[in-house]
């Protein structure tokens, strides 16, 4: 090949160092390697459970299933996860808090237990009421303190909620269970409750020691309080009566004191936001289905068939006077024959 006819290539094709510059500079490296976000869809990184929303839950010593549960409890302890510092929380309840927590989930429980244990109907002192309030403790220090689910606790921390008794003249009151599996689960939703009520009461104690007004009938209310719903009322018979004052202090400090749902509902659902669906022992369809409301369904299926079968029974039978059930035509007994027909279908 003539150099006349290389230049020629070389002028076309070059010379093949156009790029040398590039490659000397490093951009290559500095580029930072691409994540799972950059190459897959979000929906298949949540199916497959790659989320950093995941990567928290297994970074944090704590069954799944009691993270999403107190998902939206305020965080007092931090994890760091990929680098990143998340704050979780270190109990669901502090041990100072689990003998007035036991008393107020020990009336809540069920009925039954309530009658049983708690305050009879007739007015009664119950034998067994320490024993069951103690028991509860014990369940509540387990999942709140230990962080052990109710399974684990059913079958190998089963001994901490059962009565002994070898003096009873009866031998099925020797050894007796103070409470069932159903009732540990229930005790487990009650503690949950119980931790947004604190939290609720703390918001409020400091909304007031704002307003600093010394006012009784405040504080019978306060110290009455025993859900959600009357602290809710309280905290707006507070921001209703004191609106000028607290507006006053507001303009002041350059902030709004006056708690709305929006900060509400970071209380509840924790800094990030994210809201979970708390695992159930039924869906919503099972509970629907045994509801009153599937008994109607099952009866305007009924008549939905009954029509669309009487319908086609006049079509191919002999003309008839009248097609209302238990009527009978002047001419005949077809339409009594249907109704007939469609009584059997019933039963």
């Amino acid at each position: 090949m003539t150099n006349r006819a290389w230049d020629e290539i070389q002028e076309v094709f070059g010379d093949g160092h156009d790029y040398d510059e590039a490659l000397e500079s490093g951009d290559e490296e500095s580029k930072p390697a691409p994540t799972m976000k950059d190459v897959f869809e979000p929906s298949e990184i949540a199916e497959r459970m790659m989320t950093d929303a995941d990567d928290i839950i297994r970074a944090i010593d704590i069954p799944e299933r009691m993270q999403i549960a107190q998902a939206g409890i305020p965080a007092k302890a931090a994890v760091v996860v990929d680098g990143y510092e998340q704050e979780v929380s270190d109990y669901l309840l502090e041990p100072e808090q689990l003998q007035h927590a036991a008393i107020w989930v020990s009336t809540r429980i069920s009925p039954t237990a309530t009658e049983e244990y708690v305050s009879p109907a007739d007015g009664g002192s119950p034998r067994l009421r320490d024993a069951f309030v103690g028991a509860v403790f014990r369940v509540l220090q387990f999942l709140c303190v230990e962080y052990y689910e109710v399974p684990f606790i059913w079958v190998h921390r089963r001994d901490h909620f059962f009565h002994h008794d070898l003096t009873a003249l009866d031998p099925q009151d020797r050894s007796k269970a103070l409470l069932s599996r159903e009732d540990l689960w229930k005790i487990y939703q009650l503690a949950i409750k119980y931790r947004a009520l604190c939290d609720r009461k703390i918001i409020l104690s400091k909304l007031w020691a704002k307003v600093h007004d010394d006012n009784p009938y405040f504080d019978t209310l306060y110290e009455s309080a025993q859900n959600l719903e009357e602290v809710a009322d309280l905290t707006d018979w507070v921001t209703t009566k004191y609106q000028a004052r607290l507006k006053e202090l507001a303009q002041n400090a350059g902030a709004d004191l006056i708690p709305d749902d929006a900060e509400v509902d970071a209380v509840r659902n924790g800094a990030d936001g994210i809201k979970y669906k708390r695992a159930t022992k039924s869906s919503m369809y099972e509970k629907a289905k045994d509801s009153l409301a599937s008994r109607f369904a099952d009866v305007s299926k009924i008549v939905i068939l009954s029509s669309i079968k009487m319908r086609i029974l006049i079509s191919i039978s002999a003309p008839v006077s009248c097609v209302f059930i238990g009527y009978r035509d002047p001419g005949g007994s077809a339409c009594s024959g249907l109704c007939r027909w469609l009584q059997a279908a019933h039963m």
